[in-house]
Order: structure tokens, then C-alpha cells, then sequence
């Protein structure tokens, strides 16, 4: 499971910023297969942010893949 997060909104700090494509690469030289992807944006807005029930769901839904 790859995971980004970024203080930028979540749609541009995807196009933005290469921290997805460059985990990716990092995984496929280490000799993992992701199994999917995360990021969420707007994550310096307060000291201890809770993550959006959307976000938490996606991440639960991903960790399921691991088992």
C-alpha cells in the first residue's frame, strides 16, 4: 500500500508533487507489488487532524488487501 498525504488540497498535490509515481518505482525496485494507493491533502491544517471518514474507509479497504 503506498501513502501520501501533502498540506496542498489532495487533487493537486497529486498532480503536483511526484510522491506516488516515485514510491511506486521505489516498490517495484525493491521487489513489492502495491496494492493500491493513498493521499490525501490539507493535512497541516491543525496539529492532530483526523482523518475524513472517506480516507479512513479507503485505508481500512486497502489494509484488507494486505491479509
Amino acid at each position: 500500500m503506498l501513502v501520501a498525504s501533502s498540506a496542498a488540497p489532495g487533487l493537486l498535490g497529486r498532480w503536483v508533487f511526484g510522491t506516488l509515481p516515485q514510491l511506486k518505482q521505489t516498490a517495484q525496485v525493491i521487489g513489492a507489488a502495491p496494492v493500491g494507493k493513498l493521499f490525501t491533502g490539507l493535512v497541516s491544517q491543525e496539529p492532530h487532524l483526523k482523518l475524513p471518514e472517506s480516507v479512513q474507509r479507503k485505508a481500512r479497504a486497502l489494509a484488507l488487501k494486505l491479509l
